[in-house]
């Protein structure tokens, strides 16, 4: 039993190291944006039959309408080992469907690395910086917004 629990610590210890040392993937290109109601609380994108009144059917959180970042892909098909991509490939209406995939658009500032999903609400550290704001999406560097290329 005390094996184990030596196992379990050294594990526990890795995980951090090899966390540090992936690359970060490509950046999302904010090709597509549009306006979206977002559940906080689901992190997910609402439609309005979704909705009862401003809040989520779901967990009954007030939504916040925001700007997201759209990417479509077909994440699993059996036909391709489970393997994304961007095509349908199949005559089946199960299997590659293609789904959307919604992230919110967030402010980062280069300077202090500091972020909101408005641009006037980042808090900026006190240090003397240029306050350079990029616009970026909370899922970029993560497919299907960025990191690697589905073909």
């Amino acid at each position: 039993m005390k094996a184990l629990g030596v196992g379990l610590a050294l594990i526990c210890a890795l995980v951090p190291l090899s966390a540090q040392d992936a690359k970060p993937g490509a950046p999302c290109d904010l090709a597509v944006v549009e306006d979206a109601l977002w559940c906080s609380k689901c992190k997910k994108a609402r439609e309005k039959d979704q909705l009862e009144g401003d809040k989520c059917k779901v967990c009954m959180t007030v939504t916040e309408s925001l700007k997201v970042c759209v990417k479509k892909w077909i994440p699993h098909c059996g036909m391709h080992e489970q393997k994304p991509h961007l095509e349908n490939c199949c005559k089946s209406k199960k299997c590659c469907v293609l789904e959307s995939f919604k992230s919110p658009i967030v402010f980062k500032c280069e300077g202090c690395g500091q972020s909101a999903r408005d641009e006037g609400k980042i808090a900026h550290d006190a240090k003397a910086h240029e306050k350079k704001v990029v616009r970026t999406c909370e899922a970029s560097g993560t497919a299907p917004h960025g990191g690697e290329p589905i073909k």
